[in-house]
This record gives C-alpha cells, structure tokens and sequence, in this order.
C-alpha cells in the first residue's frame, strides 16, 4: 500500500516537474519535435540520443509524454540536493569508467515494468562517433525492447546565447530498432564476435556480434537524425 501511495506520489512529482520545465523551454527555446509516435504508449523502451548539452535531458523529458528514467553519469549524483532531486525524478547513476553490473539491473528493470529509459549511447557529450557503448544494445537484447534513436539539434554551445536568441531546437525521434532483427546476425568479418579464451582458442560469440551490429545501427540513425551527416557535407 506505502509502496503504491509513493509511486503514485513520485508520477505526480514528475508531471509538475515536467510541466514547469516544459513550460521554461517553450518560453525560451524554439522548439520543433519530429516522430513523437515512434514512442510506444505503454510497452518498454529505450529512447537514444546524441549528447551535445546538459539541455538535452530536459527536453527530451519536456517533449515526451512518459516518463523517462535516465541514466546519467556517477558524478552528477554526488552532490546530496541534486541526487535526492534527480532520483526523485526517476533517474540513476552509472560509473562509466567500468560496468556497472547495479545500473544495468537498475535500468533492465525498469525496462521489464514497462518504462521508458534514456540514455546517451556516444558516452559523453560531443559529436556523434560511429562507435557507441554497447551497454545500450545489449540492454535492449537482452530485454527484448526496441530501441528509438533520437537526434536533438540546436543545444551546442547553447549557455548563455541560446536563452537570449531564442534560438531554434530540434528534436527528432526515428523509427524504432527492434532487436530481434539483430539477433540472429552473423559475423562480417575474421574477428567480428569472437570471444578469446585462456588457452589461445577463439569462438564465435553471437551476442556480442548482435551488440556490435545494432550499436552501429543506432549510431548511425543518431547521426542522421541530429543533421550531423548535414553539417560534414555543408563544411
């Protein structure tokens, strides 16, 4: 009953704050958001964007009608009033420097009771790399929840110009990665999956091929949805 009643309260926690957030993004921000319904209504998901601000989180929060849990780096929760607020608002840290076997039960659980989780797959904030971390696929194979790659467009360099220009943002949800199309991929090349044994043999790890190829995938999607392949081309 405690547990219900403090679910219930922390929801309403999360609408007021994303009401008041949304409400300071639309005030200062332009904001225009593409493929909203690419996000399921109820079932598991990974949303996965690029990561160029610390305005990121909020407005993929603000845009979306769930709740999303977000993984965000150790550091950000060592500070008590800014840990007690963000895991009020459903988020957990993640140590990035090894895995953390906690934050991957943490957010696997939360995808098994139907939430949606966000995560910035490139590991850090910059440009988009061809190679992502891996955690996020294997997150979704092993869950069995597709992934919707996210790109946001507007955000870098966006303190303190941005609030005062009202500068245009856009967000951009694609088509949704399902991890059963992954599943059962083959190796592309001599080294691709292979997994090194103590005695010197190599086998064929199919999961960890699986992992590979969706990241790639992911990454790829990201890159295109934040305009990135856009920017290249212009320069």
């Amino acid at each position: 009953m405690m547990k219900r009643i403090r679910k219930n309260a922390l929801r309403f926690w999360y609408a007021i704050a994303r009401a008041l957030v949304r409400a300071f993004i639309f005030a200062f921000f332009s904001l225009e958001v593409e493929g909203l319904e690419n996000i399921p209504d109820r079932s598991g998901v990974i949303v996965a964007g690029n990561h160029s601000s610390y305005m990121d989180v909020p407005i993929i929060g603000a845009v979306c009608s769930r709740q999303v849990h977000f993984m965000g780096k150790k550091s950000l929760f060592k500070f008590a009033p800014l840990r007690i607020l963000f895991k009020s608002l459903g988020s957990f840290p993640v140590d990035r420097e090894k895995i953390d076997r906690k934050a991957l039960s943490t957010a696997l659980e939360c995808l098994k009771c139907g939430e949606v989780l966000g995560i910035f797959p490139q590991g850090t904030r910059g440009e988009v790399s061809d190679n992502g971390k891996e955690g996020v696929s294997w997150l979704s194979l092993r869950s069995s929840c597709p992934i919707v790659p996210v790109g946001i467009r507007g955000t870098s360099g966006i303190f303190p110009w941005g609030f005062l220009s009202r500068r245009k943002v856009l967000v951009r949800f694609g088509s949704p990665i399902y991890p059963h199309e992954f599943s059962t991929a083959k190796r592309s090349g001599p080294n691709e999956g292979r997994a090194v044994y103590g005695d010197g043999t190599t086998v064929v790890d199919k999961g960890r091929v699986a992992q590979r190829l969706l990241t790639k995938q992911l990454m790829k999607q990201i890159k295109e949805l934040s305009g990135q392949d856009e920017d290249a081309v212009m320069e």
